[in-house]
């Protein structure tokens, strides 16, 4: 509320948006004591202030052109970014534009996630058809070697007694040369098939049955994977593409490990140690391998100081493992030490009936390498079976 009095200057009645008068005029105003006729009522009014509008004047005189910000895409391109990658995609119509925005801009139904869970699934099929020779003639030693579709779900559910209701860790008669979260994947996935015996359509059935949760775990590792590192989801197609994991992802039931630790990590990258242990430990608990993880975390956290992420984590893993592992142990305690005394004592080459290796030394009398002087290097071999 600003109240203009008469000894205002002309300068700051005109700043002010009053009308205008001359010094003579004020000069009798000010004597005979009145106010000048140019001049409003006394009464008090709000005016505008003028520092604003003097400003934002200045600044529209100053400034020339808006400034152009571009906009940062949310998540790295590959195809931008990886050279050998650019080259490939040469046959599909280059790389990305440079005008496009990834991330900012909605795909619509083809997601990145939506666009990795494709390629996992066409991944995970081609596994299974590379399995198509046992698939369709059935699991035999030594065909299912040479047509590289072994598998240990039709073998363990025949010689492990799935087959016949035997249920691996719970049964004091069963021997089960896998962890226990594993055990009791095999033991479960046996009952959802029907019937009862080795039947060529039951191991069948096993098989499918197995692989399919094999595929899901594989689903999970890729979305797990993407989500890490939000900028680079991209780098989960390494996973959903992965030549190992096609050819070896349903020989047995080690990527449910593979998930669990890589939702375990997926909770380490979000800061939450209390679930990525938890994770670590129920990997651990299916396989031994995750446990290595915790390596990793020690080194992290030697390096950046944090010794009380690795305490939490590592204290969440053991408890997750003890609470899988203790109750078995209690039930069964020749059965759930059958696996660590197997894993122990096995050698190199393993020997375990129908297993790749008894195949190849029954039917293989091994090549030597053998030079005569009358003739250079060659491979000698007494016999050799028909492929």
């Amino acid at each position: 509320m600003t109240h203009i009095g008469p000894f205002a200057s002309e300068a700051h009645a005109a700043m002010r948006g009053l009308p205008p008068f001359n010094g003579p005029e004020l000069g009798r105003a000010v004597l005979a004591g009145s106010r000048p006729r140019a001049w409003p009522d006394p009464v008090p009014r709000a005016w505008p202030d003028p520092v604003p509008r003097a400003c934002a004047k200045l600044d529209s005189m100053q400034e020339t052109k808006p400034h152009s910000q571009e906009k940062r895409a949310r998540f790295v391109v590959p195809s931008r970014s990886d050279s050998l990658l650019r080259s490939f995609t040469e046959l599909i119509g280059g790389p990305l534009g440079q005008r496009s925005s990834p991330g900012a801009v909605s795909p619509g139904f083809f997601t990145v996630e939506r666009v990795l869970i494709i390629l996992t699934i066409v991944a995970a099929l081609l596994s299974i058809l590379i399995k198509g020779y046992c698939r369709v003639n059935g699991w035999h030693t030594p065909q299912q070697f040479y047509a590289t579709c072994y598998s240990d779900f039709p073998e363990l559910f025949s010689s492990r007694g799935l087959a016949d209701g035997v249920f691996p860790l719970f049964d004091q008669k069963a021997l089960f040369e896998y962890p226990v979260i594993t055990g009791l994947i095999a033991g479960i996935t046996a009952w959802l098939v029907p019937g009862r015996g080795a039947s060529p359509d039951r191991i069948l059935g096993y098989f499918d049955v197995n692989a399919t949760l094999i595929a899901a775990m594989w689903i999970v590792v890729v979305l797990a994977t993407a989500r890490i590192n939000r900028r680079r989801p991209w780098d989960a197609a390494m996973v959903a593409l992965a030549p190992g994991i096609v050819l070896a992802g349903v020989i047995n039931w080690d990527m449910w490990a593979v998930a669990m630790l890589a939702v375990g990590m997926y909770f380490f990258a979000k800061e939450r140690p209390v679930l990525a242990g938890l994770f670590i430990g129920l990997g651990t608990a299916t396989k031994l391998y995750p446990l290595l993880i915790l390596g990793a975390v020690l080194l992290l956290a030697l390096r950046t100081g944090r010794l009380r992420v690795l305490f939490v984590t590592t204290l969440a893993a053991t408890v997750a493992w003890l609470a899988v592992n203790v109750p078995v142990a209690a039930v069964n305690p020749a059965g759930w030490r059958y696996f660590f005394d197997y894993t122990r004592d096995r050698p190199a080459v393993t020997a375990r009936p129908g297993s790749p290796t008894t195949s190849l030394r029954s039917d293989f009398n091994w090549c030597s390498l053998a030079r005569k002087p009358s003739m250079p290097w060659r491979w000698t071999c007494s016999s050799l079976p028909a492929f």
